[in-house]
């Protein structure tokens, strides 16, 4: 009987690799908080934040309510699905 195996494909340019963490890394680009200098992968609701308003959730946690809205739809549309909320 033949085996299963279980492979990812990442996302961007379809690459298959044996594990989940190697597909979701394999094209991933990271944005750079300039108030904290934390990275955060494409998929973060912070990236999104970063590109909006110019900062993460960790180092400065106030957005205005568009901006947080502004944020949270990007992210929301970005992973096809509702996602987490900014700050909950």
């Amino acid at each position: 009987m033949p085996e299963i195996y279980e492979l990812w494909g990442c996302p961007e340019c379809g690459k298959v690799h044996d594990e989940e963490h190697q597909a979701l890394e394999c094209c991933e680009e990271y944005t750079r908080c300039p108030g904290c200098a934390r990275d955060f992968g494409r998929g973060h609701i912070n990236h999104f934040a970063i590109q909006l308003s110019g900062h993460c959730n960790v180092c400065v946690p106030f957005f205005t309510v568009e901006q947080q809205l502004i944020i949270e739809d990007r992210h929301s549309q970005y992973l096809g699905e509702p996602g987490p909320r900014l700050n909950s």
